[in-house]
């Protein structure tokens, strides 16, 4: 069996819904989240595939009975989504999905009660930030575009609408290291190597 089998196996058990994040680090990440979160926070989350993360964040939250509001933010066109990820998910959830990542996403949500909860933004993610008003938001998870301008544009977007001390995550960081080293500098937190946090102000979760 292949780590990736494992892996998957891992994770299946303890959430089935598929993601490209591994479920150590969604736990380190969302479930301390969901453990700090106050009632009335607003989260949000760009790139959302078929809601592997999204999802995880939300039944995490609904476990601890958190009364956040999240914003789902991805133009659902699945442009960059490779053949081999979209067979992933298939066989993680069945044939009938092929082709209907966007109906997936919402049956994911359905399934673990969270479409009340969330609010979907099928737009562009800088568009989308600005439909929000400034100092608004306290925390986002950073997972769209992995391409280097428009990640700095994209976090440039959505910084104003952060609170003071709130909280910044993002996927992929061995691939988007300098682009994310030369935003926040030694302010970045490494997560298993896969992903990153930082803190504004004092964030709200340790």
């Amino acid at each position: 069996m292949t780590t990736e089998e494992k892996e998957w196996q891992t994770f299946h058990k303890v959430f089935p819904v598929y993601a490209l994040m591994s479920i150590k680090t969604r736990q380190d990440i969302f479930s301390s989240a969901a453990e700090n979160a106050i009632d009335g926070m607003v989260f949000v989350e760009t790139g959302i595939f078929t809601g592997g993360s999204f999802c995880f964040l939300g039944n995490e939250l609904k476990k601890r009975n958190k009364q956040v509001t999240m914003h789902a933010v991805d133009n659902f066109l699945f442009e960059n989504i490779s053949k081999e990820s979209e067979d992933e998910v298939v066989e993680a959830h069945g044939e009938e999905w092929r082709g209907r990542l966007y109906e997936l996403f919402l049956h994911n949500l359905e399934t673990y009660g969270l479409t009340e909860m969330t609010e979907i933004h099928a737009m562009d993610s800088i568009e989308a930030s600005k439909t929000f008003e400034d100092n608004s938001i306290d925390f986002i998870h950073f997972d769209g575009s992995h391409a280097s301008e428009y990640v700095k544009a994209e976090i440039s977007a959505w910084l104003p609408k952060l609170k003071e001390n709130s909280v910044i995550a993002g996927h992929d960081y061995p691939a988007l290291y300098m682009t994310i080293n030369s935003i926040f500098g030694n302010h970045i937190q490494v997560i298993n190597n896969e992903s990153y946090i930082v803190k504004l102000g004092n964030g709200f979760i340790e």
